[in-house]
């Protein structure tokens, strides 16, 4: 699938993958490497494109117990990490969805895990500046 993308040698790709990862059982070592595997395939395959690498969102985790603000804020120390090494930016959506508690703010969801049209507007508001450049 990535190479669908790639091939259209697009000039700016948004990252945020991990949340399904954790649900599937993945280690946050696991999700971390995935994301160097990508950003160097998409450095291979469509060198002008510029990469983003947004952190990934909190969840209500007692409610989706397979996918702990803890893993995921590890996953999101990685991906800082990450894009330092790749001198790539670092967009932290975690910090604008979480409670003081680092859960999913409802007023953002319906479920604890996907956006509403609040939390996509927020999402929107985020990224506009990286979007625009």
């Amino acid at each position: 699938r990535l190479s669908d993308i790639t091939s259209g040698q697009p000039a700016k790709i948004f990252l945020m993958i991990g949340t399904n990862d954790l649900a599937f059982g993945k280690t946050v070592d696991y999700i971390i490497a995935n994301y160097r595997k990508i950003i160097t395939r998409i450095r291979q395959e469509s060198p002008r494109t510029k990469i983003y690498i947004q952190s990934v969102l909190p969840t209500d985790d007692a409610i989706h117990t397979n996918r702990k603000n803890t893993d995921i804020i590890l996953i999101n120390e990685g991906l800082k990490k990450l894009a330092r090494e790749y001198s790539l930016p670092y967009i932290d959506l975690f910090s604008a969805f979480k409670t003081e508690n680092n859960k999913l703010n409802r007023e953002y969801s319906l479920d604890g895990l996907h956006l509403n049209g609040k939390g996509y507007l927020l999402w929107k508001d985020v990224i506009a500046r990286y979007v625009s450049e």
